[in-house]
C-alpha cells in the first residue's frame, strides 16, 4: 500500500506486570515508527488486575519520541480500580441489571466528569495524557482525522466490570450510546474501538445491551475493533442498514520480538473497505499449532484430519515439502474450513505460522509455514 493509506497497529491485553520488561512496549512503538504506522490503537487491559504502578509504567514506556505514532486508547476490565467503586455506581449497576428505571441523579453519571468515576479516573487520566483522543466523561471519546477522513469512536465497555460482589455487566448503557450518537459527525469512515467483543455484551429482556449496541454499530460503524478474548477473529456483519467489519486482535506478546501479538490494519484513504489486515505472531508461543487451534475454538472435521495435522505440526516445513500438489490443495481446503467457517479467522504459533494476512480486494489469505508460503482465495 502507498502513502494514501492510513496504517493502524492494534495493541491489546498487555496485562503488564513484573514478568514483562518495560522495553517490550517501547520496542513495539519503535517497530510502529519504523513501519510508518499512523496510529497505535491501545484496546485496554494495560496492567494486570488494575495495578496502579504497572499501569503507570506501561504508559511511561509507550511515550516514545516526538516522531512516534499517535495513540488512541480505550480501557478494559483489568483497568478498574476496585478499591474506588462508589456506592452510587454499585446502585446504578444493580438497577440496570434488574431493569429498574434510573432517577435523574443516577443518569447524570453518564455525563459526569471523570473524577466522579473514581474506579476509572486514573486509567482515563493516563490515557488522556498519552493518547490523542480525550475522554470528557468515563464512557466515550471521539477523535477525527480529517486528512484520512477517519473518525475514531472509543468506548468504555468495562465501566460496570470487575466488582467482586457483582456479575460483570459488560457493555455500554443505551443512554450513553444515545448521547454519543448525536455527537458523531457524518461522512467519515467510523472506527469503533472497545475492549470487549460484541458477543460478550450483557443481554437480557430487562437490559439488552448487546442488541442495542448491534443497532448502534449497524447505524454508525464501518469497523468495530476489540480484544479481550486472546484470539484472532475477522469478519463482516451484514445488517439491513449496513455492513461493518469486525476485527479481534491477539493479545500483545512482544517480550522478545517487537511485533508479536499485534495486528496491522491498512486502510486506503479513498477506498477504506478495500483494506489489508495482517496478524502477527500470537501469544500462544509455548504451544504447537494444533493446541493453539484447539484452545481458540477451532475444530477438525474428523479424526483423520486431526491426525494428518498432528503429523504435519511436528515439522511443517519438512512435511509439506514431501507433499504432492493435490495433497497441498487438500491442506488448503482444510485450513479454509478450520479458519474460515463463516467468517475469516487466523491462528498460529510462533514456531510454525509466522504471518497470516488477509487482503480484502483480492479476498486472498496468505499463510507462512516456516519458509514456505501459501496463498489462496476464500470468501469474506
Amino acid at each position: 500500500m502507498d502513502a494514501k493509506t492510513c496504517k493502524l497497529l492494534i495493541m491489546t491485553d498487555m496485562h503488564h506486570c513484573s514478568r514483562t520488561p518495560k522495553i517490550a512496549y517501547s520496542n513495539a512503538i519503535k517497530f510502529a515508527s519504523e513501519n510508518h504506522i499512523d496510529y497505535v490503537l491501545l484496546l485496554g487491559d494495560f496492567a494486570d488486575i488494575g495495578d496502579s504502578t504497572f499501569k503507570r509504567e506501561f504508559f511511561e514506556s509507550i511515550s516514545g519520541s516526538h516522531n512516534s505514532p499517535q495513540k488512541i486508547g480505550c480501557p478494559g476490565n483489568h483497568d478498574v480500580d476496585r478499591r474506588r467503586v462508589s456506592d452510587r455506581v454499585k446502585n446504578i449497576h444493580t438497577n440496570l441489571e434488574s431493569g429498574k428505571r434510573l432517577n435523574k441523579y443516577q443518569e447524570r453519571i453518564f455525563q459526569d466528569p471523570i473524577a466522579k468515576s473514581g474506579h476509572f479516573s486514573e486509567t482515563i487520566t493516563l490515557m488522556n495524557e498519552s493518547c490523542v483522543n480525550t475522554y470528557q466523561n468515563a464512557f466515550w471519546s471521539i477523535f477525527e482525522d480529517q486528512s484520512s477522513n477517519i473518525q475514531f469512536i472509543s468506548l468504555n465497555s468495562a465501566y460496570f466490570c470487575g466488582f467482586k460482589e457483582f456479575e460483570d455487566l459488560v457493555g455500554v448503557p443505551e443512554q450513553v450510546l444515545a448521547t454519543l450518537e448525536s455527537a458523531i459527525s457524518p461522512n467519515f469512515t467510523n472506527i469503533v474501538l472497545l475492549h470487549h467483543p460484541i458477543e460478550k455484551f450483557y443481554n437480557t429482556d430487562a437490559l439488552p445491551l448487546k442488541h442495542v449496541f448491534e443497532g448502534f454499530c449497524a447505524r454508525n460503524a464501518d469497523f468495530v475493533i476489540f480484544g479481550d478474548e486472546h484470539y484472532q477473529l475477522s469478519g463482516a456483519n451484514e445488517t439491513a442498514e449496513n455492513q461493518y467489519y469486525v476485527l479481534k486482535s491477539m493479545p500483545f506478546a512482544a517480550r522478545k520480538v517487537p511485533h508479536n501479538g499485534m495486528t496491522m490494519l491498512e486502510l486506503p484513504k479513498d477506498r477504506p473497505r478495500q483494506f489489508r489486515l495482517t496478524h502477527f505472531e500470537n501469544k500462544i508461543s509455548e504451544f504447537p499449532l494444533l493446541n493453539s487451534l484447539g484452545k481458540n475454538g477451532f475444530h477438525f472435521p474428523d479424526d483423520q484430519t486431526q491426525k494428518r495435522w498432528e503429523h504435519l505440526d511436528s515439522d511443517p516445513s519438512l512435511r509439506i515439502r514431501s507433499l504432492q500438489p493435490e495433497q497441498i490443495g487438500k491442506i488448503r481446503d482444510e485450513i479454509s474450513a478450520m479458519i474460515c467457517p463463516d467468517i475469516v479467522r487466523t491462528a498460529k504459533a510462533v514456531s510454525d505460522f509466522n504471518v497470516a494476512q488477509l487482503d480484502v480486494p483480492s479476498r486472498t489469505i496468505t499463510l507462512t509455514l516456516g519458509d514456505l508460503h501459501f496463498s489462496w482465495q476464500d470468501r469474506f
